[in-house]
């Protein structure tokens, strides 16, 4: 994503010859490589997020599955 973002941002409207749509060009390589940015920065925190949550049900499943042991020895103990 950031190399595409930044050959975007390096196209220049001059390339394309027609001075209108070189303003154009200049403006749209602005807005992509703008929005890769946004995608990048996102994207990171919402993996960071991801894996929070994927840490926090790994935990919950530890945790039930002693909290599961622990009930099953005091029935088979009579207590």
């Amino acid at each position: 994503m950031k190399k595409s973002g930044r050959e975007m941002g390096q196209v220049t409207g001059d390339a394309m010859g027609v001075p209108e749509l070189a303003k154009r060009m200049d403006d749209f390589g602005d807005e992509w490589s703008y929005g890769i940015k946004q995608l990048t920065k996102f994207s990171e925190k919402a993996s960071k997020a991801l894996v929070k949550v994927k840490e926090s049900f790994e935990k919950l499943d530890h945790e039930l599955a002693e909290a599961g042991r622990k009930q099953g020895k005091n029935k088979g103990s009579g207590k």
